[in-house]
């Protein structure tokens, strides 16, 4: 069976529109943000939002190149936080930033749990997770 998905407009900042969908088949809300501009890409987005990781001491930090593999995004930039919270803290950087240089992320997920969060901003999406989750996906044998 297919999850049923109700859509409601929200303003989550007052500049920045954002939707919210509520999944009925998982009883969460998920949150997405329209796109409003794309002042950094390729390269520069990559270097962007490694320097933002970096910032809150995001650990092995790596991009991997997916163009031609992936029909999503150019770039997957994947880094390892020590706890929940600094996975969280990481993750939340990164979208506060990208806001502030003028970049709507379209998507955040994981950030109840923090053990595995992802922001996508389109050319690239960051993986923020704790060392276990990594380990056990292996993204970068997936991927690299």
């Amino acid at each position: 069976m297919i999850p049923a998905f109700n859509v409601c407009p929200v303003t989550f900042v007052p500049t920045l529109p954002t939707v919210q969908v509520y999944c009925q088949a998982t009883h969460s809300w998920l949150r997405y943000f329209t796109h409003q501009g794309e002042n950094l890409q390729g390269k520069e987005l990559q270097d962007f939002v490694i320097d933002k990781i970096d910032d809150l001491k995001g650990q092995d930090i790596i991009a991997i190149d997916v163009k031609g593999r992936s029909s999503i995004t150019d770039c997957m930039i994947i880094c390892t936080g020590t706890s929940t919270r600094h996975v969280a803290s990481i993750a939340d950087h990164v979208v506060q930033e990208s806001r502030a240089a003028g970049m709507m992320p379209l998507g955040v997920e994981g950030e109840a749990i923090a053990d595995w969060v992802v922001v996508d901003l389109g050319d690239v999406i960051v993986h923020v997770m704790q060392e276990e989750s990594r380990r056990l996906y292996e993204l970068e044998k997936l991927w690299g």
